[in-house]
């Protein structure tokens, strides 16, 4: 009995490790570990196609929950991945202030922030610190086969900037609009643009709606301003707001001043991504017959953040560095090669484990049983009435029942939100991650509790469960009546500290081999015991029928 017991100890303790270990979901899904290893530093804000690979821009300190359009971090770094099979890399370059934009011009990349120009070459990052700084630049854009970007100055006016020389050189004043009806300035102003190979197309938001435009339209006393293009030409009577806002046609899907969204160059189709609030799966818009066309997208993709790529294929990346395909009405998913799901994979990693722990139980339970029956009687005597007791083998069957009806639901929603857990650490618990671990957390132990009271409801009342029914046993009263509600549900609950919260059943199945009455502590707290569901022979009784006898 001793040496049974500490083997079971043994391979007990051997089977906790494991599964604590196991419990950590080490897998990485494919990605490198040296991405993911801060708050919110898997949240793309610009991302651009270089050499055949995608260079992303993510954050590398933590960001506030609530930021405004154009939001920039103070810090960054590139993470490459490869659109083949998604899978991603550390490029090991940091950029600090946080980019504001990245393009690929030739063999080189240029990520832009507000005070440093940076150029990637062969890897290496080549910082620069212009002269001029940018206040509140766009995303950069090639104008006339050089680098530039639209920069809102401490005016509100827009100028176009073109590096020449290693520095900003003012190429023009845009004529947007800076100021409201009011002559106020806008709250959240944000200007993107979309270069194509047939013209440039301008999104400018003012923090509460975005309006379009093709073409860059410059004041009339800008030297870039020219009557040869009409796209590029001024604007007449620029005196009033409708004038200044003339040539622009509104996009009435997005309003809301936090919504997330990007332009996309899918194979020559202008479209918009964007999120329309927290909780709310990523929609599409299309630019077809002078008109803004919602598309359905057959997928539901939930992001915090998003950067489209152009081209042909497109990409989006989302949170996390999940890569996205563009199609007409789809987001197919480019992940690294995994044959098997995460969750299947975190199962299987645990089977061996729980192998060995079931096999500690089966042996301290059958060994318990089998010296339990050849050394103490099974007897139960009250009163007049003798019943016997049922085996430990017989409750652990009966009990591995049970726990399947009340705390399978539960296991099933740890193993769904491991990964939603994972993700939510890395992404320092963000509102829809925490409200969908919430939702998932209250429904898992809701379905639990109803499991619990069910049994005990059941248990109360008649003195089975379905696993004693099967096994042939019952739990009664010490004067082998039903135990009632109450009883049995302090029975239920105790029976999570008699198996130590199931990392070992030794507590539970010592008390029961060594006191008098075969009672684990959920039987000493409720005053119960569990006996064979029987009739018992005449010699077994004396008056009445007995109370187990159904």
């Amino acid at each position: 009995m001793v040496l049974l017991t500490f083997a079971s100890i043994a391979l007990q303790v051997i089977s906790f490790a494991a599964i604590s270990i196991g419990l950590q979901y080490p897998r990485s899904g494919g990605r490198s570990s040296a991405i993911g290893t801060g708050n919110n530093s898997l949240l793309p804000h610009c991302a651009a196609l270089h050499k055949g690979e995608l260079w992303v821009s993510v954050a590398t300190t933590p960001l506030p929950a609530v930021r405004r359009p154009g939001f920039v971090p103070p810090q960054s770094r590139l993470v490459v991945i490869n659109p083949s099979d998604g899978a991603t890399r550390d490029s090991g370059i940091s950029l600090e202030p946080g980019a504001t934009g990245v393009i690929s011009v030739g063999d080189e990349l240029w990520c832009i922030s507000k005070s440093v120009m940076t150029r990637i070459v062969d890897e290496q990052a080549i910082p620069r610190r212009p002269i001029r700084a940018l206040n509140e630049p766009s995303n950069p854009f090639l104008y006339h086969g050089e680098l530039a970007v639209i920069d809102r100055n401490t005016n509100d006016d827009y100028d176009l900037l073109v590096w020449q020389n290693n520095e900003w050189s003012e190429a023009g004043r845009l004529d947007i609009p800076g100021m409201n009806a009011t002559g106020a300035a806008w709250l959240f102003p944000q200007v993107r643009v979309l270069a194509t190979s047939n013209s440039i197309y301008l999104f400018h938001s003012n923090g509460t709606s975005v309006r379009f435009r093709e073409g860059l339209s410059f004041v009339s006393d800008s030297p870039a301003a020219s009557a040869s293009n009409p796209a590029n030409s001024p604007l007449p009577e620029l005196g009033s707001e409708t004038d200044r806002e003339a040539g622009w046609t509104p996009i009435n899907q997005i309003s809301n001043w936090g919504t997330v969204w990007d332009v996309v160059d899918v194979d020559g189709d202008i479209r918009i991504y964007y999120v329309p609030s927290l909780n709310h799966s990523i929609e599409q818009i299309r630019w077809q017959d002078n008109a803004w066309i919602h598309m359905p997208l057959s997928e539901n993709l939930f992001t915090e953040s998003l950067a489209g790529v152009g081209g042909t294929p497109a990409y989006l990346v989302s949170d996390f560095l999940h890569l996205y395909e563009l199609g007409n009405s789809t987001l197919k998913r480019v992940a690294p090669f995994e044959p098997i799901s995460p969750l299947l994979e975190w199962f299987l990693s645990v089977v061996p484990t729980f192998l060995s722990y079931a096999l500690g139980v089966t042996m301290l339970t059958v060994g318990t049983s089998w010296l339990m029956r050849r050394y103490r009687s099974s007897g139960y005597l009250f009163g007049k009435r003798t019943v016997t007791q049922a085996s430990v083998a017989r409750r652990a069957i009966a009990r591995g029942i049970d726990l399947l009806i009340s705390t399978c639901p539960v296991f099933i929603g740890i193993g769904m939100s491991v990964p939603y857990l994972v993700e939510a650490e890395k992404l320092g618990m963000t509102d829809p991650i925490r409200s969908q671990l919430v939702e998932l957390v209250f429904a898992t132990f809701g379905i639990w509790f109803l499991g619990v009271i069910f049994l005990s409801f059941m248990q109360g009342l008649y003195g089975i469960t379905p696993g004693k029914w099967l096994c042939g046993i019952r739990a009664l009263q010490t004067t082998l009546r039903p135990p009632g509600l109450l009883r049995s549900l302090t029975r239920e609950l105790l029976v999570y500290v008699d198996g130590f919260f199931f990392l070992t059943w030794i507590p539970g199945i010592l008390l029961i081999a060594f006191t008098p009455h075969w009672q684990r502590l959920g039987d000493l707290a409720a005053d119960t015991v569990v006996i064979l569901n029987r009739r018992p022979s005449s010699s077994e009784t004396s008056g009445s029928e007995p109370a187990e006898v159904t």
